[in-house]
């Protein structure tokens, strides 16, 4: 809300206690969130479009920023009391798809352990993968680490 409010402070008003109020662009850019400065930047990118504060009350200009703009947030702050509230379903989950498997050690040989992950480019959700051996070797032996990663075994004497 404090992004709607220095949106609409740009605009001049006539409806204060003191008269006219011309507007400004003055806002605090940044703020400090547990210890942590975080900043406001579609504000800078809204002040970026725009020139100087208009000198003057010009309402249609005004309902032509200010009204989509706080549509938009109003909706964005609606949907996420409903996320919260688990009043509407979660997003769809994204297919994955499989970037690389990171091996370590690489190459492994005879008498170690390692492990295999795999890496996912997209996806989301909870995947369990299902790592099984599909070659003929009987030198291998596999255990499943987390749903991503498994640890493997190489007996036999040459290297994998």
């Amino acid at each position: 809300m404090y992004v709607v409010n220095q949106y609409a402070d740009f605009f001049p008003s006539d409806g204060d206690w003191s008269g006219v109020y011309l507007g400004d662009s003055d806002y605090s850019s940044s703020y400090i969130k547990d210890g942590k400065t975080d900043y406001y930047p579609i504000l800078d990118n809204i002040f970026s479009q725009l020139s100087s504060p208009p000198s003057s009350v010009n309402n249609s200009l005004q309902a032509s920023h200010l009204i989509p703009f706080a549509i938009r947030a109003t909706a964005s702050l609606l949907y996420y009391f409903a996320s919260e509230c688990d009043l509407i379903p979660p997003p769809s989950p994204i297919a994955p798809i499989i970037a690389n498997f990171a091996q370590s050690p690489n190459p492994l040989y005879r008498g170690n352990s390692g492990s295999v992950t795999c890496n996912l480019s997209q996806g989301n959700g909870n995947l369990n993968f299902n790592w099984s051996i599909v070659s003929g070797n009987t030198g291998f032996s596999i255990s499943n680490v987390n749903s991503q990663t498994v640890s493997i075994h190489y007996s036999n004497t040459d290297a994998l």
